[in-house]
C-alpha cells in the first residue's frame, strides 16, 4: 500500500511538473524568459527542473518518515532553543534570538500591507507609518517573514504536504547536515596577515564606511535576527561570517567552481568550541534574506533551510542558478552545481580571536613571512597544511 501511494504521488508530481515545463517553454519561446547563464542550456534546464519537482514528492514522503522517527527517538536533541553557549574566548553580549512572530500576526501584516499599497500616493505613506506602529512592539522584519511563509506555502503545495510537515523535514535535514561539522573562514594571504597582526578577525562593521551597503545590511541583519542594538553594540563583538564545512576537510576550489573563492582561497578552520556560539543558514544571510534566516547551529530552525519553491529561479531576467540549486528538498550539497553557486553561511558571535583558530589550509606554499607569523603569534603556533586547489 505504501509503495502504491508513492507511485501515485510520483505520477501526480510528474504530471504537474511536465505541465509547468510546457508552460515555461511557451514563455521562453514568447520571449518572457531569457537564459542569461551561459553554461546552462535553457531546454535542458527546464526539463531538469521538471524532473526534480516530480521526484521531490517521492523524496519528501521518505524524508518525512525519517524526520518523525528522529524526533520520536530524540536524535539530534541539543537542548532548548536558548542553550546558546559562550566559550572562554567570547565577550559577546548575547541576546536571545529574535522570536518568530505567530503566523496570525504575519497574516494580519500581509493583509494590511496589501491594502495599504493600493492607496493613492498621498495616502500611502501615512498609512504605512500607522501600520508599522502597530507592529513596532514585535521587533522583526514582518515583510521578510511574510515572504518566508509564502515560499514555504508554495513549496508545500508543490510537495502535496502541509507547511508544518515540510518544516519538520527541513529541520531534520539541517540537523543531519550540521552534525559533527566545523566552521571555517575564507581569506586571502593578505587578509590572514591582518588577522595575525590584530590577533583577531576584524569585522566588516569596523573596516567599512558606516553608510556603505555592507555595513547597513549587516547591522540590519544583526538587529532583525539577533537583537543586537544598531548603534550601541560593540563592533568588535559583532558576528564574524564564515561557512559550515559540510564536506569536511578538503581543498578550496578554483574561482569558477567555488562560490567561496570570492573571499579568498586560504581556509582558516576554527576550533569546535565556537560551535556553541554560532548561527548558520543555507545561502548568504543578506543576499538571500527572503529565502533563509540564521538560527543556532546546534539546533537549527527550518527557516535556515533556504526555502526556494520550484520555478523560482526562472525569472523574467533569466535563470538564477544560485536559486535553482536550492529549489525543493532533494538537494545535492556535494554536487558541482551547489558548490559553484552556494554555501552554508555561519555567523560566529562574540568575535573570533587567534586562540579560536584550529589550523590553516593553504592552496600552495605560503610566504616565509606568513609561516613565521603563524609559528610565533601564540604559544605553540598555529598549525597549517597545503591542499592544492580542486580542479574546475
Amino acid at each position: 500500500m505504501v509503495a502504491s501511494n508513492s507511485v501515485i504521488q510520483l505520477l501526480l508530481g510528474a504530471k504537474r511538473a511536465v505541465g509547468d515545463a510546457v508552460q515555461t517553454i511557451s514563455r521562453t519561446l514568447s520571449g518572457h524568459v531569457r537564459n542569461t547563464y551561459k553554461e546552462v542550456d535553457q531546454g535542458t534546464e527546464i526539463f531538469r527542473s521538471a524532473n526534480r519537482q516530480a521526484t521531490d514528492r517521492l523524496v519528501f514522503t521518505h524524508a518525512l518518515e525519517d524526520a518523525r522517527n528522529a524526533e520520536l527517538h530524540g536524535r539530534f536533541d541539543t537542548g532548548p532553543h536558548g542553550a546558546f553557549r559562550m566559550d572562554g574566548n567570547s565577550g559577546a553580549l548575547w541576546n536571545p534570538m529574535r522570536p518568530e512572530p505567530p503566523y496570525e500576526m504575519v497574516e494580519r501584516y500581509r493583509e494590511m500591507y496589501e491594502n495599504t499599497i493600493r492607496l493613492p500616493d498621498r495616502e500611502r505613506r501615512p498609512a504605512l507609518e500607522e501600520m508599522w506602529d502597530q507592529f513596532r512592539d514585535y521587533p522583526v522584519d514582518f515583510h521578510k517573514f511574510d515572504t518566508l511563509h509564502r515560499n514555504l506555502g508554495e513549496l508545500s503545495e508543490q510537495l502535496g504536504a502541509r507547511p508544518e510537515e515540510v518544516r519538520i523535514v527541513m529541520r531534520h535535514q539541517l540537523r543531519e547536515l550540521f552534525a559533527n561539522k566545523d566552521i571555517a573562514i575564507r581569506v586571502t594571504p593578505q587578509g590572514l596577515a591582518g588577522v595575525l597582526h590584530h590577533k583577531r578577525f576584524v569585522t566588516a562593521v569596523e573596516i567599512s564606511h558606516p553608510d556603505s551597503n555592507v555595513v547597513r545590511s549587516r547591522i540590519a541583519l544583526h538587529d532583525d535576527c539577533f537583537g543586537y542594538d544598531r548603534r550601541g553594540y560593540p563592533p568588535e563583538l559583532r558576528p564574524v561570517s564564515g561557512y559550515v564545512r559540510i564536506l569536511g576537510e578538503q581543498a578550496s576550489g578554483a574561482r569558477d567552481s567555488d562560490a567561496l573563492a570570492v573571499y579568498g582561497d586560504v581556509q582558516v578552520v576554527l576550533k569546535p568550541e565556537v560551535l556553541g556560539r554560532a548561527t548558520a543558514c543555507v545561502g548568504d544571510a543578506v543576499t538571500y534574506s527572503h529565502y533563509t534566516r540564521p538560527s543556532p547551529l546546534l539546533k537549527p530552525d527550518a527557516w535556515s533551510y533556504g526555502i526556494v519553491p520550484h520555478g523560482a529561479a526562472d525569472t523574467e531576467f533569466g535563470y538564477r542558478a544560485p536559486l535553482g540549486v536550492l529549489a525543493g528538498i532533494d538537494r545535492k550539497y556535494d554536487s558541482a552545481d551547489f558548490l559553484r553557486h552556494q554555501y552554508v553561511e555561519a555567523q560566529v558571535h562574540g568575535g573570533v580571536k587567534i586562540s579560536d583558530i584550529d589550523h590553516v589550509i593553504f592552496p600552495g606554499e605560503p610566504s616565509g613571512g606568513l609561516v613565521e607569523a603563524l609559528s610565533s603569534v601564540r604559544e605553540g603556533g598555529i598549525p597549517w597544511k597545503i591542499l592544492p586547489l580542486r580542479p574546475e
